[in-house]
């Protein structure tokens, strides 16, 4: 039954992936399996900023002494994740976030 749902909804709503518009399923939230994959994590990150740490030093907070809070990002703001968060802040493409939950997933099992 849910198969035949998501068909529907598939067939009824078509999906495209928000990054490069490939017609994708209804249960891909919007984004493809190559696009997933580009998507880049942070691994060597600024425990303030998360910017690319090299030689000791931050390339985006460097020497700076005021922080208001603590901002850690888990993947690398690029051209894939630009729009995946522009769809779901300006077009309400509000399940596009269950894509962040199933890569972490899968980091974590790794």
């Amino acid at each position: 039954m849910i198969r035949f749902f998501l068909f529907f909804l598939d067939f009824v709503f078509p999906c495209n992936c928000v990054s490069c518009g490939t017609p994708v399923p209804y249960y891909m939230n919007y984004l493809c399996n190559e696009c997933r994959a580009c998507m880049n994590e942070i691994k060597n990150g600024c425990s303030v900023c998360s910017g690319i740490v090299e030689d000791n030093f931050c390339s985006i907070c460097g020497e700076r002494m005021f922080y208001p809070e603590k901002h850690i990002s888990l993947f690398s703001y690029e051209k894939v994740l630009k729009a995946v968060i522009h769809s779901l802040k300006f077009r309400g493409l509000k399940h596009i976030y269950r894509n962040f939950v199933q890569l972490r997933e899968q980091s974590e099992e790794i």
